[in-house]
């Protein structure tokens, strides 16, 4: 709830909490679990939380949900590396395996359309590859 009150993961400080909170959890949860996930299903908790008006914060803004979504993934490349200075602390196993728990959807047959759908949501978003 703090962290939510200083803006959540819109907010760009939540990266160094997030690497305070994983520097702890390494250092004396460690004896626990050889196996760590940084994060569970960032795309679809970010989507239902930002865009979709569902979880909490239950905001339905496209500025908001980029925000989130960034510091989301870049709060994985902390973890990563405080997983590699826990290591190297010998907090970790140097068998200690880190890892991110992504939902793949199942691919579906490309349609006459889908191309121009994405595009159009790309310029919704503001997005370009």
């Amino acid at each position: 709830m703090w962290a939510e009150i200083q803006g959540g993961f819109e907010n760009r400080n939540v990266i160094e909490w997030f690497r305070k909170y994983v520097r702890v959890v390494f250092q004396y949860l460690e004896k626990y679990s050889n196996l760590w996930f940084v994060n569970d299903e960032n795309s679809t908790f970010t989507l239902d939380a930002y865009l979709n008006d569902y979880l909490p914060p239950a905001k339905n803004d496209k500025t908001a949900f980029a925000k989130a979504i960034h510091h989301l993934n870049l709060s994985t490349a902390i973890a990563k590396e405080e997983f590699d200075l826990a290591k190297s602390k010998v907090y970790l196993a140097n068998d200690a395996l880190l890892g991110i728990d992504h939902d793949w959807a199942p691919p579906y047959q490309f349609r006459e359309g889908d191309q121009a759908a994405f595009e159009n949501i790309m310029d919704d978003l503001k997005i370009s590859f």
